[in-house]
C-alpha cells in the first residue's frame, strides 16, 4: 500500500506543480501585483486554453487512477487521493512562488468548468482531506481483506454529498462574473455535504463489515 500511496503522491505533487506554475504566468500576465478581484477580462483564445487545460488535468488524474488500481473501488479512491493531492500541492506551491495565499481565508477561483467555482482557500483543502482520507481508508479495507463492490448507490450517495459543496463554490459565482468582489461563503453548506459523504462513508463500511462477518 506504502509503494502505491508514494508514486500516487508523486503523481499529485507533479501535478500540483505545473498547475500551479500556469497559474504563475498567469497571475503574472493579467494581475502583476494586483488582487485576483474583481476579474480582469482575458482574451477568448487564452480562456479557451484554460479550459482546455483544467479538462485535461481530469483527463491525466482519470487515467493514472485507472492504470493504478486493480478494481473499481480502489481506482475511485486512487482518483480521489491524486485529487486531493493535487489541490493542496497546487497552493503550497503558489505561497511558494507567490506568497499567496497570504491567509487560508482567501478568495480564489478553484474551476472555471461549466462557470467559474469561487470560495476561500480552506474550503477546497477541507475537501482534498477528506477525499485523501477516504482514499487512504478504501486502500486499508481492502489490504484487510474486505470486498469493496463499487455500487450505483454509492455514486449516487457521492452526489448527493456533493451537491450542498458545489451550491457552496456557485453562491458568489454572479458576483465574481459582474466584477464584485466575493464576500460570503456558506461554511454550513460545505458541512453539510462533507457530513453526508462521512455519514455514508461510516455506513457502507459497517455494511460491509456486517454482510462479510
Amino acid at each position: 500500500m506504502l509503494y502505491t500511496f508514494f508514486w500516487l503522491t508523486l503523481f499529485g505533487v507533479a501535478l500540483g506543480f505545473f498547475e500551479a506554475s500556469v497559474v504563475v504566468y498567469l497571475r503574472q500576465l493579467y494581475y502583476p501585483g494586483a488582487a485576483l478581484f474583481p476579474l480582469r477580462v482575458i482574451p477568448p483564445d487564452i480562456l479557451k486554453v484554460e479550459l482546455l487545460r483544467e479538462f485535461f488535468s481530469i483527463v491525466l488524474i482519470l487515467a493514472a487512477a485507472v492504470l493504478s488500481g486493480r478494481n473499481k473501488a480502489l481506482r475511485a479512491a486512487n482518483f480521489l487521493f491524486i485529487f486531493g493531492v493535487w489541490d493542496i500541492v497546487y497552493y503550497i506551491f503558489l505561497w511558494v512562488f507567490l506568497g499567496w495565499p497570504a491567509s487560508v481565508f482567501d478568495w480564489d477561483i478553484l474551476f472555471l468548468i461549466p462557470v467559474p467555482w469561487v470560495a476561500p482557500v480552506l474550503a477546497p483543502v477541507l475537501c482534498s482531506l477528506s477525499l485523501i482520507a477516504f482514499a487512504v481508508l478504501i486502500h486499508r479495507l481492502a489490504r484487510d481483506g474486505w470486498s469493496l463492490p463499487l455500487t450505483v448507490k454509492d455514486v449516487l450517495a457521492a452526489i448527493i454529498a456533493s451537491v450542498p459543496i458545489l451550491i457552496s463554490f456557485f453562491q458568489e459565482t454572479k458576483t465574481i462574473l459582474g466584477q464584485g468582489v466575493p464576500s460570503h461563503y456558506s461554511w454550513p453548506l460545505l458541512a453539510l455535504g462533507l457530513a453526508l459523504a462521512w455519514g455514508y462513508a461510516l455506513y457502507r463500511i459497517r455494511q460491509i463489515k456486517r454482510f462479510e462477518s
